[in-house]
C-alpha cells in the first residue's frame, strides 16, 4: 500500500512585514461656542414647593420639631383647656400641647413637615379661643395684584401663605392682605420663613400694624348676651298682651335666638367636628 504525498507547509525564514501607512495629524481649527447664560426666572417660577426654599444658592429644608407659642383668648377654665388640648393632639404632626388658663396661652411641639401652625390656631378659633396677636398689613400690595402675578387664585395663595412656620391666619379682604405671625424661636426656621415670605409677597414687602375695624368674636358675644336682656323682656311683655297674636312673641324669639346665638352655633359645630363636647354644644341644646 502506497502512501500519499505528505504535505509540508513551509515557512519563509524572513516574512516580508507590510509597510505601515503613517499617520499624520491634522490640526484643526478650535471652534468657540459661547457660553449660554442661565435664563433668569420669573418670579412666579420662584414659587417652592411647601418645605423647601432657595436662599443664597443653597436648599433649605424645613423639618423637625419646633416650639410654637402665643397667647389666645377665651381660655377661662380648665375644662375649657383640657378639651382644647385633647383636640389640638389630634391634629398631624403635633407631638406635644400645652393650654395654660392662668395665662391664658398655648405652647406646641410640632414637626413641620407633617403640619402647620395655622391648623392649631384653626382648631383653636372654632373652639372659641381666637389668637390674641395683633394683625399686620402687607403695604402696597393688594390681593388681587398679587393673585394675577402669580397666576393664582386669591383661595390659592391664601394657603400659600398660611403654610409658612409661623403664620396662624391669613386675612384676604377689603383690598388688602393681612396675617398673624408668631416670633420663631429658632433662628434658621426664622430666616427660612421670612425668605418664603419674600418669594411670596415680593423681596421689598413691607408689614405694619393694621387697624382693626369692626367687633371681635368675644365682643360680639358680650353684645349678644347683653341684647338678650331687652329681647327677654320683650317677648314676655307679648305673651301677656291679650292684643297681640301668640304666634308673634314666638317668631321673635326664634329670630332673636338666632341672630344672638350665631357664634356659639358655629363653635358648638366645630367642636362636634373636632369630637370635643364643648359648653358651647350644651348651650346650643338648650
Amino acid at each position: 500500500m502506497s502512501e500519499g504525498p505528505e504535505d509540508y507547509l513551509i515557512l519563509d525564514e524572513e516574512e516580508e512585514e507590510t509597510p505601515k501607512m503613517g499617520r499624520e495629524r491634522i490640526s484643526l481649527p478650535k471652534i468657540g461656542f459661547p457660553r449660554l447664560s442661565k435664563p433668569r426666572k420669573e418670579y412666579d417660577d420662584e414659587i417652592e414647593d411647601q418645605g423647601q426654599f432657595m436662599e443664597d444658592g443653597f436648599e433649605i429644608t424645613l423639618d423637625g420639631t419646633h416650639t410654637f407659642d402665643w397667647i389666645i383668648r377665651g381660655m377661662d377654665c380648665p375644662d375649657c383647656a383640657m378639651k382644647a388640648t385633647r383636640a389640638v393632639n389630634r391634629l398631624p404632626g403635633v407631638e406635644s400641647c400645652r393650654i395654660s388658663v392662668s395665662d391664658g396661652s398655648v405652647e406646641v411641639s410640632q414637626d413641620i413637615s407633617h403640619g402647620t401652625v395655622s391648623r392649631v390656631s384653626s382648631v383653636l378659633s372654632s373652639l372659641g379661643h381666637d389668637p390674641d396677636i395683633s394683625w399686620l398689613r402687607v403695604v402696597g400690595i393688594s390681593p388681587s395684584s398679587l393673585s394675577s402675578r402669580l397666576r393664582v387664585d386669591p383661595k390659592e395663595l391664601r394657603e400659600w401663605l398660611l403654610n409658612v412656620p409661623g403664620i396662624l391666619d391669613v386675612r384676604l379682604e377689603k383690598g388688602r392682605i393681612e396675617i398673624q405671625k408668631v416670633w420663631i424661636l429658632d433662628s434658621d426656621l426664622r430666616q427660612a420663613a421670612d425668605q418664603k415670605l419674600r418669594e411670596i409677597l415680593g423681596s421689598n414687602h413691607r408689614l405694619e400694624p393694621s387697624r382693626e375695624s369692626g367687633f371681635r368674636k368675644d365682643q360680639i358675644q358680650l353684645l349678644s348676651s347683653i341684647l338678650s336682656i331687652p329681647l327677654i323682656l320683650i317677648v314676655s311683655f307679648l305673651e301677656i298682651s291679650s292684643a297681640i297674636p301668640s304666634l308673634v312673641p314666638s317668631i321673635l324669639a326664634l329670630g332673636g335666638i338666632v341672630f344672638i346665638g350665631q357664634n356659639i352655633f358655629q363653635e358648638a359645630i366645630a367642636s362636634l367636628r373636632n369630637r370635643v363636647i364643648g359648653f358651647q354644644v350644651l348651650i346650643s341644646l338648650a
